[in-house]
């Protein structure tokens, strides 16, 4: 009798065995295909206006069409072009004319009116007088000034000149420098180094672009690396779940002691916690991105998930070496827009210290001129103006040297000494640049290099993981290891993973520094626009055979 009653609790002891056995299985093949659906999600926040999916190109597309950054560099050329209109004003010809007429009239003494002619009779001298003018002045940037100039003159008075006299004079100025002011560079420098200064800021747009557009690529694959962040910590919540799915079902089936279900719910509660993390840095990623991308205060909330993904690890990159380095930073140098704007700027401000150096010297102008007067008698209009046809007229010609300098010279002493100052400092601009140029090169390229070792590295980290996980379940099924161990495991598979994708964000945001620092995100010249296939591929590589990793 009592060997019956054993035979029957073990064969129920067994029986509870199998179902435990059973759901164990089952378990564990659940466990193996990620799950997405998730207990306890937690309520998100949700404001008015549909979120919209988003690609690479359409971020870098929005950021040169409404990023408040280039409208403000735009402005900034807009103003350099002012102030070369303004330096051009040096040489515009200045038109003027006058158009006027006094009357005058002076009472006469006794003695005075006693010496009057016979026949004239009057207490005071009264005199009208009407004059017009016009003249034209104008500098040449070579330093040659010339001034036109026509007038015509009418006096008359009661005594004397009763009918009244007519007068015309023209002639012309011409002034030659003989030492300050002297020669296209010295004159027109202010406004050739205007035009640089133009040049040069539409060089520091194109730089900005370039920026602009890597912190927009870098800020896109932070949000896609936010995106798969929480795709990992989903994964790690929903073998949790199926975990604790089973602990309970091997304790219901006396398989485990009933302490376990605690150290499995503290690190499923951890694991939830980690996902609401992952969720919240989404949402600050999408709205980082809004921001970089320059949307309106209206738009900030459109942006959605990210459509593209990580770039694909190019065999390219196997020919990176110390002459492609070399090359790398020769291309930067060349061809980088702040570079390039750098020497323009060397370039005026030695155009200015010559200038500079120049108006040091004492102004000696030579001063040539010739014209002719006329005269016209009588008081109607037509001799007013028929005095520039009358036939009495006289050529005249003056030639002489004015000589003029400052004693102590300060004005153009200082002058030169600032314009020396500038010169140096543009100097010592382009040396750090240089320097910032090739360590900025050298940095991003091994940068590069090193993101494909390690992302090698992460994803086989991932591979041997999960067949380690694999074989800790069936151990722990077995009870031939322990719970810890099993959670250890799958604590460093979530490890590995959140591993692997900062490995793929890091090969990403190389790619873009490496792009940025040679100067290769946009044309060399032509309009402000770019492919976003340009954050995918290594500079020069117009060809490359790509390696799918993924």
């Amino acid at each position: 009798m009592r060997g019956l009653l054993r035979s029957l609790r073990a064969s129920s002891a067994m029986l509870r065995n199998i179902r435990a056995i059973a759901f164990l299985l089952v378990a564990v093949h659940a466990g193996v295909t990620p799950v997405l659906a998730v207990q306890a999600q937690s309520p998100r926040i949700t404001m008015p206006g549909e979120a919209k999916p988003i690609t690479l190109a359409d971020a870098l597309r929005t950021t040169l069409e409404h990023h408040p950054t280039l409208h403000l560099q735009r402005g900034d050329v807009t103003v350099a072009r002012a102030q070369k209109q303004q330096a051009s004003g040096q040489f515009d010809a200045v038109l003027g004319s006058t158009l006027g007429g006094q009357s005058l009239h002076t009472p006469l003494s006794r003695l005075a009116q006693s010496q009057l002619p016979a026949g004239f009779q009057s207490s005071d001298s009264s005199e009208s007088v009407a004059a017009y003018g016009f003249n034209v002045a104008k500098q040449f940037r070579n330093g040659i000034s010339v001034n036109s100039f026509t007038g015509i003159n009418r006096t008359a008075d009661n005594l004397t000149n009763r009918n009244g006299l007519n007068t015309s004079q023209s002639g012309i100025q011409l002034v030659l420098p003989l030492m300050q002011g002297r020669g296209r560079d010295v004159v027109g420098a202010k406004e050739r180094a205007a035009v640089m200064e133009i040049g040069s800021r539409e060089l520091d747009l194109r730089r900005t672009a370039e920026e602009l557009l890597a912190t927009t690529a870098i800020s896109y694959w932070n949000l896609v690396a936010a995106r798969e962040n929480l795709a990992v910590a989903r994964d790690s919540e929903s073998r949790g779940k199926v975990l604790l799915d089973t602990v309970n079902a091997l304790i219901e089936a006396d398989q485990r002691p009933r302490n376990d279900i605690y150290e499995v719910k503290a690190t499923q509660a951890a694991r939830i916690a980690d996902r609401i993390a992952a969720e919240q840095v989404v949402g600050q990623a999408r709205k980082q991105l809004a921001l970089d991308i320059g949307l309106p205060a209206t738009d900030i909330l459109t942006v959605g998930d990210p459509e593209d993904d990580f770039p694909n690890v190019s065999s390219a990159i196997q020919s990176l070496d110390g002459e492609v380095l070399q090359q790398y930073v020769a291309t930067a140098l060349r061809v980088r827009p702040d570079a390039i704007a750098a020497q323009e700027r060397m370039a005026q401000a030695r155009l200015l210290l010559r200038a500079a150096e120049q108006f040091t010297k004492p102004q000696v102008n030579l001063q040539l001129s010739s014209g002719y007067s006329q005269l016209s008698e009588g008081g109607a209009f037509s001799n007013f103006l028929g005095s520039w046809f009358s036939n009495l007229h006289r050529p005249d010609a003056q030639a002489g040297v004015v000589y003029q300098f400052s004693r102590g010279n300060n004005l153009a002493q200082g002058q030169k000494l600032e314009a020396q100052a500038k010169s140096r400092e543009a100097d010592l601009q382009f040396s750090q640049l240089q320097r910032t140029i090739t360590a900025g090169v050298a940095i991003a390229t091994e940068s590069v290099q090193d993101s494909v070792l390690r992302l090698q590295n992460t994803r086989e980290a991932v591979t041997d993981f999960r067949h380690t996980l694999d074989g800790m379940r069936e151990k722990y099924r077995l009870g031939e290891t322990s719970l810890t161990e099993l959670l250890t495991v799958e604590d460093r598979l979530t490890a590995a993973l959140s591993n692997n994708v900062r490995a793929e964000l890091d090969y990403a945001v190389s790619l873009a520094a490496l792009r940025l620092a040679t100067g290769t995100l946009l044309p060399a010249s032509g309009a402000i626009e770019t492919d976003a296939t340009v954050f995918a591929t290594l500079p020069s590589q117009d060809a490359e055979t790509k390696t799918q990793w993924r």
